[in-house]
Order: C-alpha cells, then sequence, then structure tokens
C-alpha cells in the first residue's frame, strides 16, 4: 500500500471516529463504560472513612462539581480546549472534551456534611467521616382499638 493511499485510510479513519463522537453526543448513547473510560473512578474504604478518587485530567477545579445525596455520589466536570483548525492536520484525536459526570452509590452510610474535596494534578480527591447512623426509621404497627384482625 502507497503512503497516500495509507494516509486516505488514516484520515477516513479520524472522520468515521468524529462522526460517532458527534452523534453519541446528540442521541446520548454513551454506555456505562463510555463512562468508565471518561472519569475512572476509586472508591477505598477505611475504619473511619470513605475516599473517593476521581481521574479528570484537563478539568479545571472552577468547572467541577461534587454532590452527595442519600448516599449517592455524584461527580460532574467539563472541559474544553481551542483547536486551531486553520493549520495543519489533526492525525489522531483521542482526548475527551465536553462534559463528563459519573454517579456512584458509597460502600458506607457517611455524614454527607463532613465531604471534603481536593484537585491535585488532575486527579479529585474525595473524602467523607462514616457513621454509625443508618438511614431510614423503623415504624412501630399499633394494634388497632379492636384488638384483632376481623373484630368488630
Amino acid at each position: 500500500m502507497s503512503g497516500s493511499q495509507r494516509a486516505r485510510f488514516l484520515d477516513m479513519d479520524t472522520l468515521r471516529d468524529r462522526f460517532d463522537r458527534v452523534f453519541s453526543d446528540l442521541m446520548n448513547t454513551g454506555s456505562a463504560a463510555d463512562e468508565r473510560a471518561n472519569m475512572p473512578i476509586d472508591v477505598h474504604e477505611e475504619e473511619q472513612s470513605v475516599i473517593v478518587k476521581a481521574s479528570m485530567p484537563g478539568i479545571k477545579p472552577d468547572d467541577i462539581s461534587v454532590e452527595v445525596r442519600n448516599g449517592v455520589l455524584t461527580i460532574r466536570g467539563t472541559s474544553t480546549e481551542q483547536r486551531d483548525e486553520a493549520h495543519g492536520t489533526w492525525q489522531v484525536v483521542e482526548r475527551h472534551v465536553g462534559h463528563v459526570a459519573r454517579s456512584i452509590t458509597l460502600p458506607a452510610t457517611v455524614d454527607e456534611s463532613t465531604g471534603q474535596a481536593q484537585y491535585d494534578d488532575g486527579v479529585l480527591t474525595i473524602t467523607f467521616n462514616k457513621t454509625l447512623e443508618k438511614p431510614g426509621k423503623m415504624i412501630e404497627v399499633q394494634r388497632g382499638e379492636s384488638g384483632g384482625v376481623g373484630q368488630p
């Protein structure tokens, strides 16, 4: 295969990747595997805390939001990039630019008010203190006035 034929195939692969990305974004058909690939996380449980680390390279701290509600942690981020399309030819475009989001259920009951987030070198670290309080409430069933089932 000549060099020019090979270059055409590379151009077609790049074009196909761009179309796939555009249609995926438009149809919002991203799979859970895509979500994990865009924001891989580690969850570590210690005796007194739960620590979540999320890889978010290229995203500025001001463009990250962290929310925890009912034991579900949601992390969102937006990255932007300016590409100079007027000069040169892009050979490979793989870095994600746009919006990423990831929600996970925390492995233990945590005190949501103790959450702290720190961003350093593309890694977001979120730490929660565990709590002994279990969510929810038991409701005692009271016996009615009749005292039993089917009695008037």
